[in-house]
């Protein structure tokens, strides 16, 4: 009974490091991924912008 009871209590914490690991890896993860994501978008809007400049700049000099 008492091996019984030692097995469970190795059991447990075994899976409760585990969970723990994977719950700190996985928030990790999302955590680079949103930075990832927020910066390639910063860098999309800054090129849109500098395109949209350009093209309205061009527009305008040929009205003149």
């Amino acid at each position: 009974m008492k091996r019984d009871n030692n097995k469970d209590i190795k059991d447990a914490i075994s899976e409760t490091l585990v969970d723990s690991f994977l719950n700190v890896g996985s928030e990790s993860a999302g955590e680079l991924v949103k930075e990832a994501i927020k910066s390639s978008i910063g860098e999309i809007l800054v090129d849109f912008g500098a395109s949209l400049i350009s093209g309205v700049a061009g527009a305008f000099s040929e009205l003149l």
